[in-house]
């Protein structure tokens, strides 16, 4: 499974070379894909383990474009499952990141121009320019990529423009794949929604699928 917002082949573009790829280029695809799966799984102490081999691995290139495009990854998986200060260290360093991961850090934060549209990758284009809430929200729910379509919701979630059938489309993408950060944190908007509107029914059953959830959490070591 590709990362969707920047897939590795997108991070390491720019020191592709000949058939044998240097030793930081296989350590930080690895580590990358591990944080990936381990972040979105909830594991968050193997994530951030994974995620500074990662970076440690860019580092030693001595190209500060390649650690802000880490930190891209890092802030975009956080817009998956709402934790929006996921990006905090990415926007620290932000003027060392190329034009193409400025204007991608401006989707996901709600600032989308249209002028920028060309710049993020291909599977948002159609989104920004997509008139309106709705059309958003159908855009969004169309993506094939589940981890595109998460990160989507979590872009249109802070552009106060995600729906209520849009988040049930983030419920259930993330359920379907076992992605237990970004579930629990569109479980808990829903239940915030539900207690709202007096809905003791489905509240309760939004808190018994929070309850699964936890309960399944990766153990601390």
């Amino acid at each position: 499974m590709r990362i969707a917002l920047l897939s590795t082949a997108l991070l390491l573009a720019a020191c592709a070379g000949g058939p044998m790829p240097p030793e930081w280029q296989t350590q930080s695809y690895a580590s990358l894909e591990r944080f990936k799966q381990q972040y979105l799984d909830g594991d968050s102490r193997s994530a951030e383990r994974s995620f500074a081999e990662a970076k440690a691995a860019l580092e030693a290139t001595g190209r500060p474009e390649l650690v802000a495009r880490a930190e891209l990854v890092r802030c975009a998986l956080g817009t998956a499952a709402l934790d929006f200060d996921a990006c905090a260290r990415f926007d620290a360093i932000r003027n060392e990141a190329t034009a193409d991961d400025q204007a991608y850090r401006s989707f996901l934060n709600g600032q989308w121009r249209a002028r920028d549209a060309a710049r993020l990758p291909s599977q948002y284009r159609g989104l920004v320019a997509s008139g309106g809430e709705a059309a958003r929200n159908k855009a969004m729910q169309r993506m094939e990529d589940p981890v595109s379509r998460l990160i989507a919701a979590g872009a249109l979630f802070r552009l106060v423009q995600l729906s209520p059938a849009g988040r049930g489309t983030a419920v259930e993408t993330a359920s379907a794949q076992g992605y237990r950060r970004p579930l629990l944190a569109y479980l808990n908007v829903q239940a915030k929604g539900a207690e709202a509107a007096g809905d003791t029914a489905a509240l309760e059953s939004i808190r018994r699928r929070i309850d699964l959830v936890y309960q399944s959490l990766p153990k601390s070591k």
